[in-house]
C-alpha cells in the first residue's frame, strides 16, 4: 500500500500468525454479533466472531491496532463489487471494532485505525465508503464524524422466537391470499420494491438519504427483490395477493449451517418486505410476518431478526404485537469524495 508510511506504527496488516492475538480480542470485545442473546454463551459468541475475523486474514483486508501482541482494535476494508457496478462508482465498506478502557482511549484507537481507511481509499480510488456502528459506541461514532462520515440511517434490530410468537394477529380487512413467489411476480414485485423504498415521505434509508446514491436507490431495491427470489439474498419469498394481484412480499433468510453449529442456535432474518400503500393498515403486513414466522418455525429457527429504520413505527408495533423484542440498534454512516458537492447541487 503506497501510503503505508503515513500510518501509525501501532496499526498493521494482520496475518494468519495473529490468530492467537485475535482470539483474545474477540473474547473481550463487547458488541460481538448476537451479543444481545443471553441464551448464547460467551464462548460461542467469541468463537463465532473469531472465525468471522480470521476469514479475512491473508487477504489484505484486516488491520489491527496492536501494541506488542495485544490487539485493541480491528478494521476490515471490503470492496463492494455489486454496489460499485450498480451505482457506477468504486464503493467499499468499513467494519470497525474497538476496545478501550474509556472514551479517550477508544476514540484514539478508532482514529488510528481510520488512518488505514484513508490510505486504502486513496490507493484504490474509492469514492464512497459505508460504516455501521452500534449506537452505544459513541467514541467510534465521533471518530467517524471527524473523518467526514455523515449519518445516513439509524436502524433498530427486533428479534422474535417463532415458538413463542403471540397469537394476537390483526384481523385482515381484505380478501387476502398468501403464497410463495413465482416467476410471473418478478416485474410487479420489483416495481413495488422500488416504489416502497423510494417513497421518502414514508421511509428514508441510507441509500435514499445519500445525495450520491439517491438517484439509483430504486434500482437497488428492485434488484434486491429479484435477487432474493433467485436465491442470492434470501431462501424464500412469500407474497400477499388480492384478486390475483400481488400487493406485498416478505423475504426470509436462514443462517449458514456453520453459524448454527458454532452458535448452538439457528438465526433467521427478514431482509426485505413491503406492502403496496393502497393496502396498508388492513393487516396485510402482520399476516405476511406471521406466514414468514410459520416457515421459520418449520425450519427449527430459534430467533428471527428484522432490521428496520428507527422511524418506521408501524413496523415496530407489528413486531411488538408478535412478542418481538427490541434487542439492538446501530447507526449507518457514509463518506464520499463528492457527496458534499452533490448535496450542494440539489435544491
Amino acid at each position: 500500500m503506497g501510503s503505508q508510511g503515513t500510518l501509525s506504527n501501532t496499526v498493521r496488516l494482520l496475518q494468519p500468525e495473529d490468530r492467537s492475538s485475535l482470539k483474545a480480542f474477540t473474547a473481550s470485545y463487547r458488541f460481538r454479533p448476537y451479543y444481545y442473546y443471553e441464551q448464547i454463551n460467551e464462548r460461542r459468541l467469541s468463537e463465532f466472531f473469531y472465525r468471522d475475523l480470521c476469514a479475512g486474514l491473508g487477504q489484505g483486508s484486516v488491520y489491527g491496532r496492536a501494541i506488542e501482541d495485544e490487539i485493541t482494535g480491528v478494521l476490515i476494508f471490503d470492496y463492494l463489487a455489486w454496489d460499485s457496478q450498480l451505482f457506477g462508482i468504486p464503493m467499499a465498506k468499513v467494519d470497525l471494532y474497538v476496545n478501550g478502557n474509556d472514551y479517550r482511549e477508544a476514540f484514539t484507537i478508532a482514529s488510528q485505525l481510520l488512518e488505514v481507511m484513508d490510505a486504502l481509499s486513496r490507493d484504490k480510488k474509492i469514492r464512497h465508503l459505508a460504516c455501521k456502528v452500534n449506537t452505544l459506541e459513541v467514541p467510534t461514532l465521533h471518530a467517524l464524524e471527524r473523518c467526514a462520515f455523515r449519518l445516513m440511517d439509524t436502524l433498530t434490530v427486533f428479534s422474535v422466537q417463532p415458538n413463542r410468537m403471540s397469537t394476537d394477529a390483526t384481523e385482515v380487512k381484505t380478501d387476502l391470499r398468501l403464497r410463495e413467489m413465482r416467476d410471473e411476480d418478478v416485474p410487479t414485485l420489483s416495481a413495488l420494491s422500488r416504489k416502497a423504498f423510494t417513497a421518502t415521505s414514508d421511509i428514508l434509508t441510507r441509500f435514499t438519504s445519500d445525495p450520491l446514491l439517491m438517484d439509483k436507490a430504486g434500482d437497488l431495491y428492485a434488484q434486491w427483490l429479484e435477487n432474493s427470489y433467485r436465491g442470492d439474498q434470501a431462501d424464500i419469498v412469500f407474497v400477499a395477493e388480492v384478486d390475483q394481484r400481488p400487493i406485498g412480499f416478505i423475504t426470509c433468510r436462514l443462517s449458514s449451517a456453520q453459524a448454527d453449529d458454532v452458535l448452538g442456535k439457528r438465526v433467521g432474518s427478514i431482509p426485505l418486505n413491503a406492502v403496496d400503500p393502497e393496502f396498508r393498515r388492513l393487516g396485510v403486513y402482520t399476516q405476511l410476518v406471521a406466514t414468514a414466522l410459520d416457515w421459520f418455525r418449520a425450519q427449527r429457527v430459534d430467533y428471527v431478526e428484522i432490521r428496520t429504520q428507527i422511524h418506521t413505527l408501524g413496523t415496530h408495533r407489528t413486531w411488538q404485537r408478535l412478542n418481538g423484542k427490541l434487542v439492538s440498534s446501530y447507526h449507518v454512516l457514509h463518506r464520499s469524495q463528492d457527496g458534499l458537492e452533490g448535496s450542494q447541487a440539489r435544491p
